[in-house]
């Protein structure tokens, strides 16, 4: 699944003049090349957060990311529906219902971290190929994006210390 539609990166790239060279269809191929080179880098599509609860009741839990999206949230490792969690405080908590002190949680989800590393891998291999240099020097734009696709990289493997996490 990519998180990055045509129209953001279109828009990022201001793409009005490329479009006799780049199709909708050639930018979804990038996007969708993007998110395979992201998750085979990252060598995992999902993060998953674990907490014990220390109350009971509703408790907001605090993953390592901003939520962009939660996949699935287990409670003693039962699936619990939707209705039961909600994201809180700008998509940095999740608050679930019904728990019990002692509960083990897991919690997938989405972070907001992988929409900005597959966007950044798409600019940077979009404009590899229509051509990345100004005169004679790389364009300050590509070279931007190159760093943040280096950046965004950093920050998700950082979360284990070592960016050696094999998922």
């Amino acid at each position: 699944m990519v998180y990055n539609t045509v129209e953001e990166i279109k828009n990022l790239l201001m793409l009005e003049s490329e479009n006799q060279t780049l199709s909708d269809d050639d930018i979804e191929t990038y996007i969708a090349d993007a998110n395979e080179e992201m998750i085979d880098e990252l060598r995992r599509a999902i993060e998953i957060d674990y907490f014990t609860a220390e109350d009971s009741g509703t408790l907001t839990f605090f993953p390592y990311f901003n939520v962009s999206s939660i996949t699935s949230i287990k409670v003693d490792d039962v699936v619990i529906p939707a209705s039961r969690y909600s994201l809180v405080y700008s998509n940095d908590g999740v608050a679930i219902t019904l728990m019990e002190d002692g509960d083990k949680v897991e919690i997938y989800y989405i972070p907001k971290n992988y929409k900005l590393l597959e966007r950044a891998m798409s600019v940077v291999n979009i404009m590899t190929r229509l051509n990345p240099f100004t005169g004679e020097q790389l364009s300050p734009v590509y070279l931007d994006w190159r760093e943040k696709r280096k950046n965004y990289l950093r920050i998700i493997k950082g979360k284990f210390g070592t960016g050696k996490y094999a998922g």
